[in-house]
Formats: structure tokens, sequence, C-alpha cells
């Protein structure tokens, strides 16, 4: 109403008005562009900072069920590990693709264990799970906040509005998700059942005995 107010006085002031009618006007549509930036830049930037703070936790968490008394050693190692990451298998040739995932999984999962077993060799076989599968989700947060904090930085250097909008409307459910990641870390932490793990929890509850069929599956008879 102000803004509305003045540029209606300084239409009926004659040429002067006219003239500063133009300068303002040219002015705001300069000005108003940056403004916006700076407004969406603060507002991600803030995001970013929570995702990394959330990433952090995660990390702590990992660090407190290997060790209580966690040292500043066993963190950066596990942090330094959050940095994992598996290249696909490529897919130009699909001859032997399935063999290749399968290859690449394994392979995977061997990391994982590895890494679990020199972080915690005196866990029992149940924690090690829980480390390994705690690490999982603190690699997806990890993954998140880089992201999140790489497009930041980018809006920022270029000072460019269309990033920064964008950014700005993916990230509630950037958040969403890892606040979701986050959970599933404190989860596994605390030997919670999560997803669908509640199911194979009530059958492991009705059979009282039982035998590993292959790798982690197990199988049971009962009546």
């Amino acid at each position: 109403m102000t803004m509305t107010f003045l540029l209606s006085q300084l239409d009926g002031g004659g040429i002067a008005g006219t003239i500063i009618w133009f300068v303002l006007f040219f002015v705001l549509i300069f000005l108003y562009p940056r403004l916006m930036l700076s407004q969406l830049i603060y507002k991600i930037e803030q995001s970013a900072v929570k995702m990394e703070n959330m990433s952090r936790s995660s990390i702590k968490m990992v660090a407190k069920k290997v060790d209580k008394n966690a040292g500043k050693d066993l963190k950066i190692k596990i942090e330094e590990f959050t940095d994992f990451f598996v290249v696909e298998p490529s897919a130009i040739d699909p001859y032997g693709l399935v063999k290749k995932v399968d290859q690449t999984i394994r392979s995977m999962e061997d990391r994982f264990a590895e890494f679990t077993d020199e972080i915690a060799p005196d866990k029992s076989y149940q924690e090690k799970q829980e480390i390994n599968y705690a690490l999982r989700a603190a690699i997806g947060l990890r993954m998140i906040s880089k992201v999140v904090r790489h497009y930041v930085e980018i809006a920022k250097k270029f000072k460019n509005l269309q990033i920064a909008m964008i950014l700005q409307m993916q990230l509630p459910i950037i958040e969403k998700i890892a606040e979701g990641e986050l959970k599933g870390a404190e989860a596994f932490v605390n030997n919670q059942p999560i997803g669908d793990s509640i199911g194979p929890l009530i059958a492991a509850s009705l059979i009282n005995e039982s035998k590993e069929i292959a790798e982690d599956v197990m199988m049971g008879t009962t009546k």
C-alpha cells in the first residue's frame, strides 16, 4: 500500500515525478531478485546446516554403539567410512548383468562386514549387525547433507536464483527423508524392529528350532 501510494504521488508530480518513478522501477527490477536470492540462500543454508548436524548425530550414535566412551579417532574413522559409495555395474551390455549386480552387492556387504569387524572386534554377531545397518543409515544421511551443501554452494557462488528456488522447493521432502534416515540409525543402534522386520521377528518367536539354509536365512518348522 505504501509503495502504491508513493508511485501514485510521483505519477502526479510531472516530469520530475516520472523520472523518479522510472528510476525506482529499474532499481527494483535489479534489487528485488538480489533480495529474494539472499532470503532463499539464508533458508537453504539453514537446512544444509540442519542436515549436517543430523549426519554428525548419526555418526555419534554409531560411535557410542561401538564404545560408550568413543574417542575422536573412532568418530573420525566412522566419518571417513560414511563417504563410502557403490558404483553400479554398466548396463550397456546386458549379458551377465544379474551376476554383475550380485557380485557388486556381495562386495559391498563384505566391505561393511570388514569395517564392522575392524571397529568392533569384541562385539557379538547381533551387535555387529546393528552397527552394520546403522552405518548404512549414517551413509545415507552423509550423502544427503553433502548433495544439499553442494547445491547451496553453487547457488551462493554463481548467485543463481533458479537453483536456489528449485532446491527450496525440494527441501521439505529431502528433510523428511533425512529425518527418516536419522530415526533409522537410532532404531538400528537400539535394536528396534524397523519396517518389514516385525514379520520375521514374530515368525522367530513362534519357532523353537531352526537351521541356517543360506547366509543369514533361517528355516524352522512349527505347528
